[in-house]
């Protein structure tokens, strides 16, 4: 209290002792600190240099070893793949890292012909050591198995907490020759393998170039291979593969070289063949497997293939001809069974555009031989009657890797274009026969009508109809209680098939409802001839009905003579109150859109998911 005292009273001396002694206290704290900041500094220096070596030592371990080594982050995505990973998936590095574990690691099981869910899930949540046994197979990238023993060891931190998962996959063929193996012959098929393939393609590409040489090359696709691994089993899928390759093996010249490019893909290299040649060729060799029945078991199994032709000679500038025609082979599948598309290497159209379609066309296949599809179903409201006559729209929705929903918009498109949607329509009607069967939508004189869609070409397709029939007698459902939409486009495309197939159907007591009506320039022409149930007004006419008294009067037209004919009318797009009215005053027999209900899924496709995923935990 005396120094204090001294200070306050404004001593000089006292108050120059205190500066001091602030001053002296400061400088040894900055010391003190700065010294600590300098061994933090050269810490932190050294742990980096130290991670630095670590993380050089570990990749350069990485891809020395033979086995295949993925290491993952604690949400399942991709962390690190080493080469010989790269090469057992057929995914690259630059591809695979920040992918989910699933989409690029694909496990089947032999005994069961199952596919299973991610098995590292089970180590990144419960921090335990998973072995999956040599009875299992590993799927590459385009469908082709690989025996393999995988296990999966967790990652922890230093307070024992799982923050990731290493993923070793050790091939049966291991050994110093693992690779040299795994390269020379695709083992389903015994073919040569894509790699040495495209080694070959190069060599023509380059002798064109310098010598003037003409070759040819040829992309073969399997039509609806996918419908025959749905219906058959991928055993049966495999041995078509097989007996494919046999037969197109037996065709060609000793100088060509096969190869299987993908999973029902095919590759010809005809070396030293002019365009015309390898023209006659290719026409010889569809025309013999296309018209040779495939046997599996006691089942006579007919197949057909679409065929992609590309010439390689000295204007050829293009320097991936099996893309060219991989691309031209998809122009022919687009333009329908068993067609052949003669293209050039540089002027196969839009070349990008065909590769993400090729994406989706493998993620379409995907889903539907792992069940990555599921249903929703829409409310079809009564107007003019009660409750109890409400029924639904089923909605098919694709899943991605991480179970979040793809529009139909994202992938029905492509699956129209390359004939995929008879596989779709076959799971759709499947499934929800199920799930009307286990109580979905009701039991007893309780149960509401479903709606089924069905496209175009399903209902062109040789033994659809039959399918129908098979579905609905085997699930045991009342008839009554299942309607079939099917669109006003697909309608016109195929009336007979069509009529045929509506005839047939309602023999046994289903309905049908002509979907999308109004939208063609013959609507009433051929609504005449077509013993339909239901007709609902396309969307476009419906959206603006409380506002536009033209699109009122083609509402109104259009319900009146679909009363005439003696059915019930159904309004798309019902979006609001105001809309609701306008359609009980034109006395529309129902509604449907999102002023009546949203797409909701279905109780049946949820628990069957949780159920799937219970059983992998």
């Amino acid at each position: 209290m005396d120094f204090l005292s001294r200070l306050s009273s404004g001593s000089l001396v006292y108050s120059a002792i205190a500066v001091a002694m602030v001053l002296a206290w400061g400088i040894f704290i900055l010391k003190l600190l700065n010294k600590r900041q300098r061994k933090e500094r050269q810490k932190a220096k050294k742990l980096v240099s130290t991670l630095a070596i670590e993380r050089y030592r570990s990749h350069s371990i990485m891809k020395s070893v033979k086995d295949a080594v993925i290491t993952l982050h604690q949400d399942g995505t991709i962390n690190t793949i080493n080469p010989a990973a790269e090469l057992l998936t057929g995914w690259t590095a630059d591809k695979a890292i920040g992918m989910p574990y699933s989409m690029i690691v694909r496990v089947l099981d032999k005994n069961s012909g199952q596919v299973i869910a991610d098995p590292s899930s089970k180590t990144r949540e419960e921090g335990k050591k998973v072995v999956l046994s040599s009875d299992h197979y590993l799927l590459k990238r385009k469908g082709q198995d690989v025996p393999a023993t995988i296990t999966i060891h967790p990652v922890k931190d230093e307070n024992r907490v799982t923050v990731g998962a290493t993923v070793v996959l050790h091939t049966e063929t291991g050994g110093a020759d693992a690779k040299e193996k795994l390269n020379a012959r695709d083992e389903l098929t015994q073919l040569m393998r894509r790699s040495e393939f495209d080694s070959h393609v190069k060599t023509a590409l380059n002798e064109a170039r310098s010598q003037g040489t003409e070759s040819a090359l040829v992309c073969f696709d399997i039509d609806h291979f996918e419908q025959i691994n749905a219906e058959f089993g991928r055993v049966a899928g495999d041995d078509i593969l097989k007996q494919t390759a046999t037969l197109l093996k037996k065709q060609i010249r000793k100088s060509d070289d096969l190869s299987r490019l993908g999973n029902d893909e095919f590759g010809l290299l005809l070396n030293n063949c002019k365009l015309d040649q390898a023209e006659r060729i290719t026409r010889a060799i569809s025309k013999i497997v296309n018209t040779t029945p495939c046997r599996w078991m006691d089942r006579i199994i007919p197949i057909s293939v679409c065929a992609g032709l590309t010439p390689i000679n000295i204007n050829t500038t293009n320097t991936d001809p099996v893309a060219a025609a991989v691309s031209s082979c998809f122009v022919a599948k687009s333009e329908g069974v068993g067609k052949i598309n003669i293209g050039n290497a540089d002027t196969v159209a839009d070349k990008t555009v065909k590769a993400s379609e090729a994406e989706w066309i493998d993620r379409i296949t995907y889903a539907l031989q792992n069940d990555r599809f599921t249903l929703y179903k829409q409310t079809i409201q009564p107007l003019m009657k009660d409750e109890s006559h409400r029924h639904y729209e089923i909605l098919i929705r694709m899943l991605d890797a991480e179970d979040k929903i793809v529009p139909p918009l994202d992938f029905l498109s492509v699956a129209e274009q390359y004939s995929l949607m008879p596989a779709i329509d076959r799971w759709v009607v499947e499934t929800t026969l199920n799930a009307q069967r286990a109580g979905e939508f009701g039991k007893g004189p309780k149960m509401h009508m479903c709606s089924i869609n069905l496209s175009g070409q399903s209902l062109s397709e040789a033994g659809f109809k039959e399918f129908l029939l098979e579905q609905l007698n085997r699930h045991g459902v009342t008839p009554e209680k299942v309607c079939f939409e099917i669109t006003e486009s697909a309608v016109v495309e195929c009336l007979h098939d069509a009529e045929q197939l509506i005839q047939e159907i309602k023999k046994i007591g289903c309905l049908f409802s002509l979907d999308d009506f109004g939208t063609g320039l013959s609507s009433f022409s051929y609504l005449k001839n077509l013993s339909v149930d239901f007709l609902k007004i396309d969307g476009s006419f419906v959206k603006d009905i409380a506002t536009d008294p033209i699109d009122c009067a083609m509402v109104d037209s259009i319900n009146h003579i679909g009363h005439v004919m003696g059915l019930q009318t159904i309004a798309e797009y019902a979006a609001d109150k105001k809309i609701i009215q306008v359609l009980r005053t034109l006395r529309i027999d129902y509604a449907q859109g999102f002023g009546i209900a949203r797409p909701e899924p279905l109780e049946f496709c949820l628990k069957k998911r949780a159920a799937s995923k219970a059983n992998v935990a």
